[in-house]
């Protein structure tokens, strides 16, 4: 089950979680990549479970601010946006 959940996390660029490892704990996670892609960092928000209601406008706003966020970082490592998309 961790590994079909790790696969599910890689493929669609971020980890979220509502619940799944500590009661009323909600959180979203992405990857801060390097130069050739290696994962050097994680951006992390962690919160109240109420408000990590993935399919939401508020879900889908935690996980755009972490993937700007990261995709900011990134780039300072060295990252061109468009190894990032291809």
């Amino acid at each position: 089950a961790l590994k079909d959940q790790i696969a599910r996390d890689r493929a669609q660029g971020f980890a979220w979680s509502a619940g799944n490892f500590e009661t009323g704990i909600g959180s979203c996670a992405v990857p801060v990549l390097d130069h050739d892609g290696t994962v050097r960092a994680a951006l992390n928000v962690t919160g109240p479970v109420d408000r990590f209601v993935q399919d939401s406008p508020g879900g889908r706003a935690i996980v755009t601010a972490l993937q700007e966020a990261s995709e900011a970082i990134s780039q300072s490592l060295g990252r061109r946006p468009e190894a990032a998309a291809g």
